[in-house]
């Protein structure tokens, strides 16, 4: 082999290298795009200035429904910690409140947990603003908790191993029109219990869960019905069930 041969070998491998490099960037950019319109599209598809991301307050024994909750569930907590993070990137300010007096209805409202938790869930299901229902809430104590149609043709069930321990969880997340301020969102994220309300949180930070939503449901509000595995009690992973317009 001569030299001109032998360095005509390592430029060929230094442009292709090279373009390699600038391919592998270029990938990663369109992606870090497609993610970031992703999120914006669902989080934030009206560019607000501020947000309110509520966490639903109880106090001690619920005696009257048979529940215990702490003051905040610590899932709660901490799926609202998740999502603040990421609203931090399309909000100038994020405000983290725990009574429904300190919501500014005219902006964006995120509302985290269940039901038992969340008197925001709570509101929603006895004024009708959602197709469906956490079914038989409240709920009586040791009460296998479900989600579905108000008609109940339609039910989604936590699973349970053999030794009674959660397995699987129903959650729920929607984006609906205010009906208490005329154009604006609220979203709503729960699960019947604690782990699936922040494996739901988790699949709504998915960039991958909202490309979905948006082509299949088509609309500005949507909700989907989300299956949340279980070890121990974390949330391992999630599944989309079903996705639909509202």
């Amino acid at each position: 082999m001569d030299l001109d041969t032998h360095t005509s070998g390592i430029i060929d491998n230094l442009i292709a290298a090279g373009l390699g490099v600038l391919i592998g960037l270029l990938w990663r950019r369109i992606v870090s795009l497609v993610t970031i319109r992703a999120l914006r599209w669902f989080w934030a598809p009206k560019s607000a200035p501020k947000c309110f991301l509520y966490i639903g307050e109880r106090s001690g024994l619920l005696a009257h429904e048979g529940e215990i909750e702490p003051l905040v569930h610590l899932a709660d907590a901490k799926s609202a910690l998740d999502i603040k993070s990421l609203l931090q990137h399309y909000y100038d300010e994020v405000i983290v409140v725990t009574a429904e007096d300190q919501i500014e209805w005219s902006f964006p409202v995120v509302s985290i947990g269940g039901p038992v938790s969340n008197l925001i869930s709570r509101k929603a299901i006895e004024k009708g603003w959602l197709p469906v229902d956490f079914l038989d809430a409240p709920y009586a104590a040791g009460a296998k908790r479900r989600i579905g149609s108000k008609d109940k043709t339609e039910v989604y069930s936590p699973s349970f191993d053999e030794a009674g321990k959660l397995a699987s969880d129903i959650g729920y997340f929607a984006r609906i029109k205010s009906p208490l301020s005329d154009g604006q969102y609220i979203y709503l994220v729960a699960g019947n219990y604690g782990a699936g309300t922040y494996g739901t949180v988790q699949h709504a930070l998915s960039p991958s869960a909202m490309l979905r939503i948006r082509f299949s449901a088509k609309s500005q509000y949507f909700q989907q019905i989300v299956k949340v595995h279980i070890s121990g009690d974390r949330a391992t992973k999630s599944e989309t069930v079903t996705i639909k317009a509202m």
